[in-house]
């Protein structure tokens, strides 16, 4: 009885330690079908090889022009209805991919979006008159036109560690020329701060804050990743000049390392992968996510990686935990009541 029970005991705290290791990093890309240009879907892929996993949402008649993770595992997903130019903001599981709601039900192609410091969603409205406006993260109601001077043809948005918010715009000068440049916004007030011109030769499209606090910026026309300090705006270096195709989408993983999505010719139409560089050095590592894998199609920006617990009917770690010392706490009783009994015996 007594061997039973500490063995018991000892099963219920391994899979306590067990369940404490079903987090797993995953990383989540939206892509529309090769050959098309409106059938959308996100696939999962594991965050430490690269190795497809599932379809996570979709494929549907629309084309999911970005995405953002939410809280405890929830992912906002901006979806565009190309032929009429009209758009919503869904909410789905991460985990399962399951369909939350829809948050917003009616917005003009939400193009990026992210959440702010201050827990609400920012949405970048794209098309004539574009706007980054904030909606309550929870209940997907409208709070403000949160942000407008400066915006033009603006791809992407992004919150600095200075806690301001970064977007770059393109514009067509007069002589036909294009010029791209990054604005800088106050986080809390949507006051315009100033803007500096980038390096990019026609356009500028997703920005990220890397480890070092730079602000690294794709221009997918120049087949590049540029880095510039956030506050002066300078141009620091060519951070990746060879070895690209197309990145127009970026994203620093956990290990440090930059990771950027690439466009690949096929018979069947354009295909994505996701390609991997040293985050310090810039040096090409690998090809991450592989040309194609598990109906990777059409590139489209947002990707990210995140951090959901698996979805089994394992118990929670403190449901365990607490069986687990219940259990052991009967066990030490029951050893003490016999101790009890053998006493009286030689009485």
């Amino acid at each position: 009885m007594m061997r039973g029970l500490l063995g018991l005991v000892a099963i219920v705290m391994a899979l306590t330690v067990s369940a404490k290791h079903t987090e797993a990093v995953v990383l989540l890309v939206s892509s529309d079908t090769a050959g098309t240009s409106s059938i959308g879907r996100i696939t999962s892929y594991d965050g430490i090889t690269g190795q497809f996993i599932d379809t996570r949402f979709g494929p549907i008649d629309n084309s999911i022009n970005s995405m953002a993770p939410g809280p405890n595992g929830t992912v906002y997903v901006g979806e565009v209805n190309n032929r009429a130019n009209t758009g919503r903001v869904l909410r789905i599981d991460g985990r399962t991919g399951e369909l939350i709601d829809v948050l917003i039900p009616s917005l003009n192609t939400p193009a990026a979006m992210r959440i702010g410091p201050d827990g609400n969603l920012y949405v970048l409205r794209s098309g004539r008159n574009p706007q980054i406006q904030r909606y309550d993260a929870q209940t997907g109601d409208f709070i403000d036109n949160f942000a407008s001077q400066s915006l033009v043809v603006p791809q992407s948005l992004a919150f600095g560690p200075d806690g301001n918010l970064y977007v770059p715009s393109n514009i067509i000068l007069s002589d036909g020329s294009r010029q791209s440049f990054v604005s800088r916004f106050d986080g809390a007030s949507g006051i315009f701060l100033g803007s500096f011109q980038t390096a990019a030769s026609i356009v500028a499209t997703e920005l990220e804050f890397g480890p070092d606090g730079n602000l690294y910026v794709a221009g997918p026309f120049d087949d590049n990743i540029a880095r510039y300090n956030p506050i002066t705006g300078e141009f620091i270096d060519e951070f990746i000049s060879s070895g690209l195709s197309f990145p127009d989408s970026l994203e620093f993983g956990p290990d440090g390392n930059l990771y950027v999505s690439a466009r690949n010719p096929s018979p069947g139409g354009t295909i994505g992968s996701i390609q991997r560089f040293d985050g310090t050095t810039g040096e090409f590592i690998d090809e991450f996510v592989t040309p194609g894998s598990g109906g990777f199609g059409f590139p489209r920006p947002g990707f990210f990686f995140t951090s959901l617990s698996d979805p089994t009917t394992l118990p929670e770690p403190t449901t365990l935990t607490v069986l687990g010392l219940g259990l052991f706490g009967l066990a030490i009783a029951l050893r003490r009541q016999r101790r009890h009994q053998a006493n009286r015996s030689w009485l």
